[in-house]
């Protein structure tokens, strides 16, 4: 019942990847650009859904205020794994 957002993303990806999924990780800005350059904040995982061709956000650590978070999210850079 401890960890922080790296923690739990990489625990996220390991169990998603054991069970077959294409997963990669999202690490984000929340708190704003400074000085013309991202500080990131946050990271999650994100899950493909080959049916309908487009990638799921996985992060729990958001709680009830996910939709709410991830619309403040200002930059991103999206890292697969290999």
């Amino acid at each position: 019942k401890t960890g922080d957002c790296d923690d739990i993303a990489t625990l996220l990806a390991a169990m998603l990847i054991s069970c077959g999924n294409v997963v990669r990780y999202a690490i984000v800005d929340m708190s704003g650009v400074k000085g013309g350059q991202p500080v990131y904040s946050h990271v999650f995982c994100q899950a493909m859904i080959p049916s309908e061709r487009r990638w799921v956000t996985v992060d729990p650590v958001a709680g009830k205020e996910q939709a709410d978070m991830h619309k403040k999210i200002s930059a991103s850079e999206v890292f697969p794994f290999r």
